[in-house]
């Protein structure tokens, strides 16, 4: 089997498109619905995808399944930075759930 290496330019391009995907599916979701929706804010709650978007990405999982509710939570804006990319706790039980649910 042949591997193909994709450039920097390439991955960067490749991940962009991914997240606007991501993002048009996470736009689409009942968000006031989510705990701590009331709290959304710059300096207090933000939108977190719980397994990441670059996860998602470097895995090759469908878009739909980053995007999903069930995917979304609000959590504080310093507890999200911290966070960055890391899959923390929730992150595994989300896999778990969305794994017996057979979308991944």
């Amino acid at each position: 089997m042949q591997k193909f290496e994709l450039t920097r330019e390439e991955y960067l391009s490749k991940i962009k498109e991914y997240r606007k995907q991501v993002q048009k599916i996470t736009r689409k979701q009942p968000l006031y619905q989510l705990e701590n929706s009331d709290k959304r804010g710059r300096k207090n709650h933000h939108l977190d995808h719980i397994l990441s978007v670059s996860f998602g990405f470097n895995s090759g999982l469908d878009p739909e399944i980053i995007g999903d509710i069930r995917n979304l939570r609000f959590i504080p804006y310093k507890a999200n930075l911290e966070k960055k990319d890391y899959l923390d706790r929730a992150s595994w039980d989300v896999h778990y759930e969305m794994v017996e649910l057979g979308m991944i």
